[in-house]
């Protein structure tokens, strides 16, 4: 889950893993174009987080508005994934 949410300047994504997995985030527009990615960041179990500075993959900062996110974790037996709505507000 993002914190602190709404963004402001940027969030760190904060899960907990029960297996060693690759962990990939995706953040998406209403539209479905693929803001920015995260990853994939080979993680250990345990309670994990991955920051982001709130930017898309050119540098610029975000505008005012809602997206989604989705956070895979791939693990050597199976994959899990969360999806979320994110709001920036700045």
């Amino acid at each position: 889950l993002p914190y602190p949410h709404p963004v402001r300047d940027a969030t760190a994504f904060t899960y907990v893993l029960s297996q060693s997995a690759e962990v990939e985030i995706e953040i998406y527009s209403l539209t479905g174009r693929l803001i920015r990615r995260l990853g994939p960041l080979a993680q250990e179990p345990g309670f994990r987080k991955i920051d982001w500075d709130g930017r898309d993959s050119t540098g610029a900062a975000l505008a005012n508005g809602t997206y989604f996110y989705r956070i895979v974790a791939r693990g050597s037996a199976r994959e899990a994934v969360f999806r979320g709505p994110l709001s920036v507000t700045r």
